[in-house]
């Protein structure tokens, strides 16, 4: 099932699990931006709202912030010159910042295709930017009249300011900025690596975003329904999804995205060493788990193979994985 838009694109009513990196829902052209909307938001939180956007060299971003909405970019290459709280800093491919409502903010692009892979949370970007585009193309003077613009910012929470004279510092020191191969905290079991790159404390309690690398071969089974519905970004590698319920299997690969419907039984398989994944909507109190779990495993080692007791902790925190093989090697049994 489809609409049609106002520049004659089809719209999936129903988006599919693999969303593909060349086959948008959405495109947004800009005279020095193309953008790509993958999907819309969801739920009364409006979340797993995902896109991304190329810049040409020199495009610009005016110095703003938000009343309300989260929203989380990785740089996917290229390079930008970011302006956080009047700190300054480059980034590039692999650097991540999580930007929360009153954090002011704009940007310089350095390079050709400065690639942002950009997740919403209670903004709503695709709504007013189509919204933009029917009045670009019905009603542009309503769109160039300077009082309609900012009534306009105003109800969509936006306001902009000059940019300051800001200071330059290393991406290190800027709070919202997660350089590539930083987390806020890091977990390593049995050769899987797992960065918290977005705490629950940095999106009202809704959610947080982790870092996954898995050895190749390795699948998390979640065999029980559960009410969320996971985001998966394949950043390198390859992932195989099989959801349970129809027998159905889909590959992701290299910047494709997986979303998983709610209530649905599925597992994911690492298909190449080094894939890296980020997942976007963990709702469940991943951080808090993983705490417990190390802190158990150090005290007592032996605990790494008892399965059951990992599930009830797991559980305790709700986090609906059911099991792990490590290639074709059960540890739930």
């Amino acid at each position: 099932m489809c609409n049609k838009q106002p520049d004659g694109e089809l719209l999936r009513v129903h988006p599919p699990v693999l969303l593909k990196a060349d086959d948008p829902l959405y495109r947004m052209p800009d005279p020095d931006s193309m953008g790509y909307v993958f999907l819309m938001p969801e739920g009364p939180r409006q979340i797993n709202e995902a896109g991304d956007v190329f810049y040409i060299k020199d495009a610009r971003v005016a110095y703003h912030d938000h009343s309300r909405g989260y929203e989380t970019f990785l740089i996917d290459g290229g390079a930008v010159e970011s302006t956080l709280n009047h700190k300054q800093c480059v980034m590039e491919k692999g650097d991540l910042m999580h930007i929360r409502p009153g954090v002011h903010h704009g940007f310089h692009h350095l390079v050709e295709n400065t690639i942002w892979r950009e997740v919403f949370q209670e903004i709503d970007m695709y709504s007013s930017c189509n919204q933009r585009d029917i009045l670009r193309e019905l009603r542009p003077e309503i769109l160039a009249d300077p009082e309609f613009q900012a009534s306009r910012r105003k109800r969509l929470g936006t306001n902009y300011r000059e940019m300051p004279l800001a200071r330059v510092v290393d991406k290190h020191e800027i709070s919202q900025v997660r350089p590539h191969g930083c987390a806020l905290r890091s977990f390593c079991f049995s050769g899987m690596e797992l960065g918290l790159k977005v705490g629950r404390w940095e999106t009202d309690g809704v959610r947080e975003i982790w870092e996954f690398r898995f050895p190749k071969g390795t699948t998390l089974e979640f065999a029980r329904p559960f009410d969320s519905s996971p985001l998966y970004a394949v950043m390198e590698g390859a992932v195989q999804a099989d959801l349970f319920d129809g027998m159905d299997v889909y590959t992701a690969q290299e910047r494709d995205f997986l979303h998983i419907p709610a209530y649905t039984p599925h597992s994911l398989t690492i298909m190449e060493e080094n894939t890296r994944i980020f997942a976007y909507n963990v709702q469940s109190e991943l951080l808090n788990a993983l705490e417990a779990l190390h802190a158990e495993f150090t005290r007592r080692p032996e605990q790494m193979g008892n399965w059951p007791w990992i599930e009830q902790v797991l559980r305790e925190y709700d986090c609906w994985l059911t099991g792990i093989k490590f290639s074709g090697q059960e540890v739930n049994q």
